[in-house]
């Protein structure tokens, strides 16, 4: 009987394995760009990549992305339309715009997440914006001709079929989450961006 408890334990263990592989940059890989890369010798389903902090990682998720991968990362980045222009600005001017093509098409979805004290100063509340790319997005992106005009339609876009943040923050203080100056500094920032790209777009 103790031996038939043991093999019967065997054959549990010995059928599990985890599902998820961790590595920690610089003590497994070198870097981002070297653990996707690796990764993809392993015909993972999906990639989390901790920061996208150069134009090599950018270039390997992109990779990885076009090959059918899921891949996930992260970048500091004030809005769904600076997201792009943050990816795109890792390269030289002249690659810039194929970049942008190409997040275009590999992008997904665009979260932008900000954390707001909470109205009764007991923690705080996660305020999101976002833009799901669907077709439609795609179609509006492909016409621009230029980085700050891809900004531009972005920041439309969102508008239009997303969720600003300042639509969340009017949310959360409608449900009583947050104070009321948190959103009128969200609208004060606001303004501030939209002055900013039209400045921009005008050549100032």
């Amino acid at each position: 009987a103790p031996r038939e408890s043991m093999k019967r334990m065997f054959d549990v263990a010995h059928g599990h394995s985890a599902i998820i592989s961790q590595h920690e940059i610089p003590r497994h890989l070198p870097s981002f760009k070297a653990f996707v890369r690796n990764t993809l010798r392993r015909a993972p389903k999906i990639i989390l990549v901790g920061e996208t902090r150069d134009s090599e990682t950018v270039e390997a998720s992109l990779a990885a992305s076009e090959t059918g991968h899921t891949v996930y990362s992260t970048v500091h980045s004030r809005s769904v339309a600076h997201t792009m222009a943050r990816r795109a600005n890792l390269f030289p001017p002249h690659e810039r715009m194929t970049k942008v093509f190409e997040l275009i098409e590999s992008f997904r979805v665009v979260i932008v997440q900000k954390l707001v004290r909470r109205a009764d100063g007991t923690g705080r509340v996660a305020l999101r914006e976002f833009l799901v790319f669907d077709q439609v997005i795609r179609d509006h992106l492909r016409m621009a001709t230029s980085l700050r005009e891809t900004e531009h339609i972005l920041g439309k876009m969102v508008e239009k079929h997303g969720q600003t943040m300042l639509s969340a923050a009017q949310r959360a203080y409608d449900a009583g989450l947050i104070p009321a100056h948190e959103v009128a500094l969200l609208e004060r920032q606001s303004s501030s961006s939209l002055i900013e790209s039209m400045g921009k777009e005008f050549g100032e």
